[in-house]
């Protein structure tokens, strides 16, 4: 149903761009009802905003899956639904962010020391939704780029899994707040609905990134094992009681480290250690509810 649905809402350009059907009639309008040049800033500010995540995430090797144009935004989706690197992560969403407020700046400065006849009001429009990317972009809800930057920090502490499932949650009072502030805001001024249409993005948006993380956790607990494939990487520790539920374990599991798991009796003596893939298998073939001493 999903996939039919796409097919109809969507033009595909080939294997990486998909386009909605609401952006060429969004333009139409555009051009018909006399905002044609405004729209085409817009849509560059944003395009020149993506393709800095783009640029970014191709030299840190993470691949681009592909581009969706839709009417109110651009977005750009990799392949990896989690970034196992964190700092990667933070770099690659704090581009966008960093070149919206570098081109804001830039195009203030040569409107000021620069005259352009006829070209002053587009000039400062480009500079003011410059400015705006960078400032909505900085809100740390998901999918924003301020999201995955604080999901990203985060994971470095309590490991992938919590850190996305904490901000999913961040997430949902923000857009809730901005929803609410949004409808006062429209019933007791002039304020036009453009907040609304964030928060409607955003929310909807919510729901495919709380698809990729169960997708990618199941991913990455299944092929646990090629972590250490021929490759160093870092081990973790963690101390834990026998009768602590193995499940909780995979809640702080992060991606870019492999784990061991050091259980101990009730005066503090270890009685084994047990691997990241050992609390997996034993989680499937046992079940869900057994505990660390039956690993």
């Amino acid at each position: 149903m999903r996939a039919a649905l796409n097919k109809i809402l969507y033009i595909r350009l080939g294997r990486h761009l998909k386009i909605s059907i609401g952006f060429p009639a969004l333009l139409v309008c555009s051009y018909i009802y006399g905002f044609l040049e405004i729209f085409a800033v817009s849509y560059i500010s944003a395009a020149l905003h993506e393709a800095a995540h783009i640029l970014t995430a191709k030299r840190l090797g993470v691949t681009v899956s592909r581009v969706e144009v839709m009417p109110f935004g651009i977005s750009a989706k990799l392949s990896d639904s989690i970034i196992k690197n964190p700092t990667s992560e933070i770099l690659i969403a704090s581009a966008g962010p960093a070149f919206s407020l570098t081109a804001a700046a830039a195009i203030f400065a040569v409107q000021r020391c620069f005259y352009f006849a006829g070209a002053a009001e587009h000039l400062r429009y480009a500079a003011e939704i410059n400015a705006a990317l960078c400032a909505v972009n900085l809100i740390p809800a998901l999918p924003l780029d301020g999201g995955r930057i604080f999901k990203a920090s985060l994971s470095k502490f309590c490991g992938t899994v919590r850190a996305y499932n904490t901000s999913l949650k961040l997430s949902r009072v923000l857009i809730f707040l901005i929803l609410g502030a949004a409808v006062f805001l429209l019933l007791t001024s002039d304020f036009n609905f453009s907040l609304i249409l964030i928060g409607v993005f955003m929310l909807g948006n919510l729901s495919y990134e709380h698809r990729a993380i169960n997708a990618a956790a199941v991913k990455e607990f299944i092929s646990s094992e090629s972590k250490i494939d021929g490759k160093a990487v870092n081990i973790t520790s963690v101390a834990v009681r026998g009768k602590t539920p193995a499940r909780l374990i995979l809640k702080k599991i992060n991606f870019s480290r492999y784990y061991v798991a050091v259980v101990m009796d009730e005066s503090t003596k270890i009685k084994k250690a047990v691997t990241e893939s050992e609390i997996i298998n034993a989680l499937v073939e046992k079940g869900v509810l057994i505990t660390m001493d039956e690993v």
